[in-house]
């Protein structure tokens, strides 16, 4: 049944599996899925997906995964199955190669049929059973009373016959920020998998999750979305919500727009996105929706923070959008730009930048690379030069999360003392060339993580050494 818990315990078995498991990928399966989705969200948890990639059909999706995981051992989790039809279509195209080295594939599903037709064996599905009387008024006292005990004068209220779904918002959510952090997942579709970092930034852009003296902005925002996760409110009562815009002149009156792109939506020989009637949005996601280019007047009045078009059809950005001044997020990461306008360092409150991995970065007016308010670098296969880059990085004092994928060549990282002072977590993937890591990343105050995949031999064994004499920073590989 729905809510019984699969999902929660599919991922404590994703987390704790990061030590058996070099390989692992994870999609949810909404109720009206496309093959092609499913399969590029698995090769996205796995490699770098560039645009050649993107271009390839189901049948060639499905080949390149397959030649991804051969030989290799793996765990997939395979979210919300509803339909026999998905499983046999993996099975028909033998995307899961079995090779009896401890691979496993882990299906949540509420059909028995389909438990039945994914295992090899009838022991191996676990049915899940519902909670009794008690032990829902049990969950219930801890969900909603922080010491986990209901007052004794509301003792008599809570029955277990109180415990479902239609509780009213206000029990479930306590403090005023949750409730607008939740209704604001209104405007997805049912079924629709939200990334954890677009709402997080969706929710700074709307300022429903503000920074302080203790915490940053995305700190706070990540702190909300824990809470809603562990009120278990996420999966089981987000609404659909759509919009029919008629009237280009309601768009002055929006002040968010998320589009979620299907084959009959939006979709013609050219569509332009024109900025003249978005005064007042500040946040803009339209997807892959098929725009191939953006028009209209980008003045420095518009009040836009986040914006995200991801289709390959767009292939430049006007140079009018650095006049965005109040931007605080730019994703373009799956579309075909290949050049940034020198103006893009001149937007001071930019905070996330995704660009595709062939864009060329121009360099600012202060000779360095980046601005110095980002939270998050991830460079893929980049073709900066690596001393300069790392010199430039030391220079993000906001710095949080670094992470070095595919073919960056660093042999030797030399880093001075008090540089990169936030950051807190550090990826290292392919980088063959980096044979060890400077010592001043351990007297970081707030390191707490590093990440290390297919490291050179000379890293694996400082790594190794270091996991064996200190505790304050996890290594993993």
């Amino acid at each position: 049944m729905a809510g019984v818990g699969k999902t929660t315990l599919a991922k404590v078995i994703y987390q704790t599996s990061e030590q058996k498991f070099k390989n692992r990928a994870w999609i949810f399966v909404p109720s009206k899925y496309r093959m092609r989705e499913l399969l590029l969200g698995l090769l996205e948890n796995l490699m770098s997906v560039g645009e050649e990639t993107l271009k390839l059909d189901d049948v060639k999706l499905a080949e390149k995964l397959r030649k991804l995981l051969l030989g290799k051992r793996y765990l997939v989790v395979i979210d919300g199955v509803e339909k026999a039809q998905l499983w046999q279509e993996f099975e028909k195209n033998k995307v899961f190669p079995d090779h009896q080295n401890g691979s496993r594939v882990l299906l949540t599903t509420c059909s028995n049929g389909v438990a039945l037709l994914a295992s090899s064996s009838p022991i191996r599905t676990h049915h899940l059973q519902s909670l009794g009387g008690k032990e829902r008024s049990e969950l219930l006292e801890k969900l909603v009373f922080k010491d986990g005990s209901c007052p004794e004068h509301l003792v008599n209220k809570l029955q277990p016959s109180v415990m479902s779904s239609h509780l009213p918002l206000s029990l479930w959510l306590h403090t005023d920020h949750l409730k607008e952090c939740f209704l604001y997942l209104g405007a997805y579709p049912s079924d629709c998998e939200i990334p954890a970092r677009q709402i997080i930034n969706l929710w700074i852009a709307e300022v429903l999750a503000k920074g302080n003296n203790e915490a940053s902005a995305e700190q706070i925002a990540e702190r909300y979305l824990d809470e809603l996760i562990d009120l278990c409110l996420i999966e089981d009562h987000i609404h659909e919500l759509r919009y029919i815009l008629s009237d280009p002149n309601y768009l002055s009156h929006l002040h968010s727009l998320l589009c979620f792109h299907n084959n009959s939506s939006l979709d013609s020989d050219e569509f332009t996105l024109k900025f003249d009637h978005l005064q007042n949005i500040s946040a803009l996601d339209l997807g892959s929706t098929y725009v191939t280019k953006l028009g209209g007047s980008i003045k420095g009045s518009l009040v836009l923070k986040y914006l995200t078009i991801n289709h390959p059809s767009l292939k430049r950005l006007p140079s009018s959008l650095c006049n965005l001044s109040d931007q605080q997020t730019l994703d373009i990461k799956n579309t075909c730009v290949k050049c940034l306008q020198c103006g893009i360092w001149e937007m001071q409150k930019l905070r996330h930048l995704s660009v595709p991995h062939q864009t060329t970065l121009p360099k600012s007016s202060d000779n360095g690379t980046f601005p110095t308010r980002l939270v998050k670098v991830t460079l893929v296969r980049t073709g900066l030069v690596a001393d300069d880059v790392m010199r430039t990085l030391e220079k993000l004092g906001h710095l949080q999360v670094l992470r070095l994928q595919q073919e960056i060549f660093i042999q030797t990282w030399r880093m001075g003392d008090g540089a990169m002072g936030s950051l807190e977590e550090l990826t290292l993937s392919r980088c063959h060339e980096q044979k060890s890591l400077p010592h001043q990343l351990w007297q970081l105050h707030d390191m707490h993580q590093i990440k290390v995949n297919s490291p050179s031999h000379c890293l694996e064994r400082e790594l190794e050494q270091l996991r064996a004499e200190q505790r304050k920073v996890h290594i993993h590989f």
